[in-house]
Order: C-alpha cells, then sequence, then structure tokens
C-alpha cells in the first residue's frame, strides 16, 4: 500500500506508512498509475564558505562599457575641424566665407573687397610710414644711393614671409622713378636684426640736365626718354658742345656717339656716373660725373667767355673786360656760365666779385678789401663817390634774376 504522504510501499496489511509513520487509509485507491510520484527531496544547502583570510583582497570587475558612442563624437569633431580648415582656407584666399561668396551680390562682392583692403591695410604696423621707411633704409646699411622721406611713395605691404614684414614702395628722384622692396624683422626672434634691403630697379631714368666731371667738363642731356638719349659734350672753358645720341638701357648703362667723340659707362640713381670719354683717336678717360643741375641749359655754338677789349661785343653791347661774368647784365646767365667758376678752387670769391660787378658797373664806390683794388684796377670801372648804395629800381629784370641766381650758389659755399 502506498503511503499518500511520502510514497513508500507499505504492505497491504499496514496501518501506518513504515517509512513516515503517517496513516494509511484503506479506502484510498492504490492505483499507481494515477497516483503521482512525490518530489524528490530538496538537495542539502551546501555549506557556508568559511570566510577569507583577513589578508586577502577581491576587486570587482568593472562593468564593460560600449565605444561605440565614443567613436561617433571623434568622427563627428574630425569632420567639424576638416570643415572648418577648408573654410578658413576659403577665407584666407578669397577675403569672405564661402556662403558668403556663394549668396554674395554684386554690391556686397565690392563691399568684400573694399573691406579686405581696409583690413591689409589696418595690418601695417603703426608708425611705417615714408618717415619710417626712409630711416629703415638707412638702417639697413643700403650704399648705392640715399632715400629720403619726400622721395617716398606708393606704400604697399606684404606680410606672407614668417621673419619679416616686406614693405614695397616708390622712389622718385630728379634723375630716375625707381621701385624698392625692404624686409622689416617681425620680431626679435626673425632671422635677421635689422632691416634688410631686399630688390630694388629703376621704372624710369630721367638724367636731363648738367653733369659735370670733376675738370670742369660738361655732358649736357637734353632729352631721356623710351631708352634714348640726346644732347651736348661741352669741354672746360668751352661755350660750344659736340652734339650726342644713343642709347640708354634699364640699369642705367648710357652710350653716346658724336663727332670724334664717344661716351659710355653707367649712370646710377644717387646722381652720380661713371663714364669713358674717347675723343678722336685719343686714348679714353674714366671720370666721374655728377649732376649738377636738372635745368637744360641751350648750348651755345659760339661764344665768347672774356673779351679783349672793354667795349666789345658782336651784338654791339657793352663787355666788361676783366669780369668774371662779362654779360651778366646783358643776358640770364644759365648753368653752363658757372661751370668754370664752379671748379675752379675758388668759387666763393669768384662769385662774390660776380654778384658785386654788377652793382660796379653802376658806379658803386667800394671801401672794402679785396673789392677795392679789383674794381679799381679794371679799365671800365668808374667809381662814383656819392654812390654807397644801388637801389633796386635802378637794376635790370636781367641783372636783379642774375644776382639772384649768384646768391644760389653762393650759399652752398657758407
Amino acid at each position: 500500500m502506498l503511503c499518500p504522504n511520502c510514497g513508500w510501499d507499505n504492505p497491504a496489511e499496514s496501518n501506518t506508512c513504515m517509512h513516515c509513520g503517517a496513516p494509511l487509509s484503506p479506502e484510498t485507491p492504490q492505483t499507481p498509475s494515477t497516483v503521482s510520484p512525490a518530489p524528490p527531496p530538496e538537495p542539502a544547502p551546501p555549506a557556508p564558505t568559511p570566510p577569507p583570510p583577513s589578508d586577502w583582497t577581491f576587486e570587482e570587475e568593472a562593468p564593460r562599457r560600449s565605444h561605440g558612442p565614443l567613436v561617433v563624437l571623434m568622427v563627428v569633431l574630425v569632420l567639424a575641424a576638416a570643415a572648418f580648415g577648408l573654410c578658413f582656407g576659403w577665407y584666407q584666399g578669397s577675403g569672405a566665407w564661402p556662403w558668403e561668396t556663394l549668396y554674395a551680390t554684386p554690391d556686397s562682392t565690392q563691399s568684400m573687397a573694399a573691406s579686405s583692403a581696409a583690413s591689409a591695410s589696418s595690418s601695417v604696423p603703426a608708425g611705417y610710414d615714408a618717415a619710417a621707411l626712409a630711416a629703415a633704409v638707412r638702417q639697413s646699411n643700403f650704399t648705392d644711393f640715399r632715400v629720403a622721406e619726400s622721395e617716398i611713395s606708393d606704400i604697399r605691404t606684404d606680410e606672407n614671409y614668417a621673419d619679416r614684414i616686406t614693405y614695397r614702395f616708390t622712389v622718385t628722384k630728379p634723375m630716375a622713378t625707381l621701385h624698392m622692396e625692404i624686409g622689416i624683422p617681425a620680431d626679435s626672434s626673425s632671422g635677421f636684426s635689422r632691416p634688410r634691403v631686399t630688390n630694388w630697379a629703376v621704372d624710369t631714368w630721367n638724367l636731363t640736365g648738367v653733369w659735370n666731371d670733376e675738370t670742369g667738363n660738361s655732358l649736357v642731356i637734353a632729352e631721356c626718354a623710351d631708352g634714348e638719349i640726346s644732347g651736348s659734350y661741352v669741354p672746360k672753358g668751352s661755350f660750344s658742345g659736340t652734339p650726342l645720341s644713343g642709347t640708354l638701357s634699364e640699369e642705367g648703362v648710357v652710350s653716346l656717339l658724336g663727332s670724334r667723340l664717344n661716351i659710355s659707362g653707367t649712370f646710377s640713381p644717387a646722381g652720380t656716373a661713371q663714364l669713358s670719354v674717347q675723343t678722336g683717336s685719343a686714348a679714353s678717360r674714366e671720370t666721374a660725373f655728377v649732376m649738377l643741375s636738372t635745368a637744360v641749359p641751350t648750348v651755345q655754338q659760339q661764344t665768347s667767355s672774356r673779351p679783349s677789349s672793354a667795349n666789345t661785343s658782336s651784338g654791339g653791347s657793352t663787355l666788361h673786360e676783366g669780369d668774371v661774368f662779362p654779360e651778366s647784365s646783358e643776358r640770364l646767365l644759365n648753368t653752363l656760365d658757372f661751370v668754370p667758376v664752379l671748379f675752379s678752387g675758388q668759387a666763393k670769391e669768384q662769385l662774390a666779385l660776380a654778384r658785386n660787378e654788377i652793382y660796379a658797373r653802376h658806379g658803386f664806390d667800394f671801401q672794402t678789401e679785396p673789392y677795392r683794388s679789383h674794381f679799381y684796377s679794371l679799365p671800365w670801372y668808374q667809381a662814383l663817390p656819392k654812390v654807397k648804395q644801388v637801389p633796386e629800381s635802378e637794376l635790370s629784370e636781367i641783372e636783379r634774376q642774375n644776382i639772384t641766381k649768384i646768391q644760389e650758389y653762393e650759399s652752398r659755399y657758407n
């Protein structure tokens, strides 16, 4: 008989379960097929784990995190940086952001161009005007020629160099218009510590005027344009010149030819020239010429510097023997008239005599030396004792202009 409590199979005559002691009900059918088997006994709980020694330590394993969001964030940042770099490069090249260019109207385009130009001009360091650039040229030890503040114009700048700021400007001199480029150190860590002239070139030569060598010979350049040059060569003590014509290169190299005369050499923007002069079959002579004046005088074919008598002239005018400028009361003096005087070695004394001889012709009575002895020795001089001053009204316009011109030359020796 099966125990209804534990399912133990007891003998049929048993009243109680031999296994669990539960009473057996004889009325209960003992059909094995309909009686559910008793559940298996529950396993005994595991013995408790003894506590670990006090010196043992355990690290809890950190939960693993997914790297997906971090990768996405990094990709987004890289793409954003690349997009910004492209936009900034576009801005550097065109002066406008890409979207401004895409949606720009003609008016806004002009406005952006003007803004870009204003930004470029505002980037010029304060103080580098014409005066500062002239000082920078001097600091650079540039010796080819001097550059004055008044000669500088059209200043431009280029900041594309890491160690310097490059300035470009125009220099206008009486004999040439040229372009210069100078580098200014960007800061104290630059590769060079002082300004440096990096380039210069002549744009237009203007050599017209009078050029003289140390012996008093004159080269009068009447025309200089488009690489062609013409003028006259006037030897010392002569007022007649040999016509010349030739070519002039951008570098200032000149070649002039005349009757039995050949002049070649190089001009400098500094107002000097190294020229070789060859006359006829004689050996060429190397000499330095300097610009004496930018005025172009009329070269006379025939003239006489000093008459041999007191009252002789081809035109009937009165010439004065022994004068520095015998015709200074008859005609306006030109640059060629002053050449022999300026290179005589006694220019200061000769110019003073030339100025006073105009007053002497009006009878001024000189009381001081050396003028008294000088003019009293001249056969034409007639002093008027009461004339201690010659009024301006008694001087002709020609005489007044010649006195002014003589004083201009005298000021160079004061």
